[in-house]
């Protein structure tokens, strides 16, 4: 029963730093490229005219700029309007689980 135990929580363990590994792995990869992953990706793209393709690379970078920002633009809006309801205007919070 315990031997059992012990066992599982070594192979948990081993499992999750392979994940560890691997991931650490990829990132470093990704940030010591040459070429961004997106360029490599526009470049199998089956259109031949370049000024579609960096239309498509602008598009693709804008949208992907837009997500790692949205986030960040939604925290600051709710801690400022936070700040404001609850110092500013005096508003009383009670936490009622």
């Amino acid at each position: 029963m315990i031997l059992g135990y012990i066992i599982s929580i070594i192979i948990e363990l081993t499992n999750y730093s392979f994940y560890f590994i691997v991931f650490l792995s990829c990132l470093s990869y990704l940030v010591t490229m040459d070429q961004d992953i997106i360029h490599i990706g526009i470049k199998f793209l089956p259109v031949e005219s370049t000024e579609v393709k960096r239309n498509i690379l602008k598009s693709l970078l804008r949208s992907i700029r837009g997500v790692f920002l949205s986030p960040l633009k939604v925290s600051i809006t709710l801690s400022t309007v936070s700040w404001v309801i609850l110092d500013v205007f005096g508003v009383k919070y009670q936490y009622i689980y």
